[in-house]
């Protein structure tokens, strides 16, 4: 069945409403971008659009592979910053001198395809609790406390396992549907920037309780990648 599209069509009351419909408090807003600029992240289509045009700059042609490319950590944080601050190019050109478009887009490809991997091993889990012992390391990069909670639950209570599965991924595919909601306000409200950027921060914000930060949210893009989960990916820290 298609799920229905919850996005309001006026302006909510207050955009924490969104966020405590699925547990948790409106996130505190802070002053965390590198910049001097409005902190609000992409949407997807946005992120999209924004990594198209770093292949446009660079003239780099499709279908071909990215991630020969050398790119180093500060790369990594000038991408995920401007993903989450919401910087087009050009932008952030003007408040980061020196923009390196070839490296920030392998950065980009290598985050992808290692949040992809972890993805794809956490849907493989849900199809079949066989595959937790071969694909707990890799979901666990993205979704360390549900893979902990079901390896344990594998060895103590094997046989509530395929249970447990199923109300982490209820769990999960919640989170997703927040994300939708969310992102479908933000663009019936883009007009209204700093209205816009108030929900942009139910998506991602390094102090609140935002999506980004729960342990049962599955990111399906870079631009909602949390610090920590950005480490594990590159191999920065121990996951497990």
């Amino acid at each position: 069945m298609e799920e229905s599209r919850e996005a309001p069509t006026t302006r909510p009351a207050s955009p924490g409403r969104l966020l405590n419909s699925s547990g948790g408090n409106p996130p505190t807003r802070a002053a965390w971008s590198p910049w001097a600029v409005a902190a609000r992240p992409f949407v997807a289509v946005e992120e999209r659009q924004f990594v198209r045009a770093l292949g446009d700059t660079i003239g780099f042609e499709p279908g071909r592979d990215p991630l020969g490319e050398p790119f180093a950590r500060p790369d990594v944080t000038l991408l995920v910053n401007a993903l989450r601050c919401g910087l087009s190019l050009p932008r952030l050109a003007a408040v980061a001198p020196g923009v390196q478009p070839a490296r920030m887009l392998a950065a980009y490809a290598t985050l992808e395809r290692e949040r992809s991997r972890s993805a794809e091993a956490w849907r493989a889990i849900v199809a079949s609790p066989d595959a937790l012992a071969e694909c707990a390391q890799p979901a666990a990069r993205l979704l360390p406390v549900s893979v902990a909670r079901l390896t344990e639950i594998a060895s103590s209570r094997p046989g509530t396992l395929p249970d447990a599965i199923s109300k982490l991924a209820a769990a999960v595919d919640a989170q997703a549907a927040h994300v939708r909601r969310i992102e479908a306000a933000i663009a019936d409200h883009s007009a209204d920037e700093a209205f816009a950027a108030e929900l942009g921060a139910l998506l991602y914000d390094p102090f609140g309780e935002a999506v980004a930060n729960r342990p049962d949210f599955l990111p399906d893009r870079v631009g909602l990648l949390n610090p920590a989960r950005v480490a594990a990916l590159l191999g920065e820290r121990p996951v497990g």
